[in-house]
């Protein structure tokens, strides 16, 4: 039985810069909880943390708990298989981040239709086609960053319409035709970043209407003339930075028109003529800083680009 039930948490995503060879945005996921609530199990029943829930399976969890917050590096696949055999009708939120599961069968046997959040980042999944057998109807936002994911052709299988946010950042995708496949009509976030990916083609064929922010950060991108032709109308975030990018010509026909920000910083850019003639009315923010430009010669652009957008930097 627990006496101590920490009620309250905020998840916060903390962007720095380091020097790992040329500079990285990493990433680190910090928590805080507060508020500590002197309630058994029994009287509070929304919020529940199990800090040693591999090492004691006799702990009673209420059947109508909401959020399972177990982001505390003990879970292995065993442990996680004890989920399958409690009653978690209500549970709408699970955090399993920084743990050291693998197999996700066990939400093939679980009962989770209320589901809207879950977290399973910074774990050792590579193997994600159990999602298709998942009940999840009414899930909203699903995190798998830092896996070591490369395939993830399931998601033209599962039955997640209302997804409004993926996460699949820092994994070994290559691949993502798939997505030209992807019913997921609801999407306004998806980061693709720290990936292997080399070919967006396939962007043209996706029907994401909703997407406001793509990030595509630190992958092997080099040609982004799809941009022209892909259907993101409500984009209002587009990172593209830490790529092989020279050529952003494109940018001059391409129709993101709600656009805010747009980050090309660290590629391989020397000509931004073109970016003075695209059609960004509501741009606040242009990073465009190692690339290597030459301010003395685009002197006049980016004087004209400052007066148009609040942030430029090159």
């Amino acid at each position: 039985m627990l006496d101590n039930i920490k009620s309250k948490y905020i998840m916060k995503k903390i962007f720095e810069k380091v020097n790992i060879g040329r500079q990285l945005n990493i990433i680190k996921y910090s928590k805080k909880m507060h508020d500590k609530f002197n309630k058994s199990i029994e009287d509070y029943k929304s919020y529940i943390t199990l800090k040693e829930f591999n090492r004691n399976f006799n702990l009673n969890i209420p059947y109508n708990t909401e959020v399972l917050y177990l982001n505390e590096k003990y879970i292995r696949n065993r442990g996680l298989k004890y989920l399958s055999k409690i009653k978690l009708n209500e549970l709408n939120e699970i955090y399993l981040s920084s743990n050291k599961i693998s197999n996700l069968r066990v939400f093939e046997m679980m009962n989770l239709k209320n589901l809207n959040k879950l977290d399973l980042s910074n774990n050792e999944i590579y193997d994600i086609n159990i999602l298709e057998k998942a009940n999840f109807q009414e899930l909203k936002e699903l995190n798998l960053s830092f896996n070591q994911i490369t395939d993830i052709n399931v998601l033209s299988k599962v039955n997640f319409k209302k997804l409004t946010k993926l996460n699949l950042l820092n994994n070994r995708i290559s691949n993502i035709n798939i997505l030209s496949k992807v019913n997921f009509l609801e999407l306004k976030e998806l980061n693709l970043s720290w990936n292997e990916i080399s070919d967006i083609s396939l962007l043209e064929k996706v029907n994401f209407k909703d997407l406001n922010k793509l990030y595509l950060y630190n992958n092997k991108i080099s040609n982004i003339n799809v941009l022209e032709k892909v259907n993101f109308k409500k984009l209002k975030e587009l990172n593209l930075s830490w790529n092989e990018i020279s050529d952003i010509n494109v940018l001059e026909k391409v129709n993101f028109k709600e656009l805010k920000r747009l980050n090309l910083c660290y590629n391989k850019i020397k000509d931004i003529y073109f970016l003075e003639k695209s059609i960004f009315d509501n741009l606040e923010y242009l990073n465009l800083l190692g690339n290597g430009i030459n301010k003395e010669e685009n002197f006049s652009i980016i004087i004209r680009l400052k007066s148009k957008i609040k942030y430029v930097s090159i």
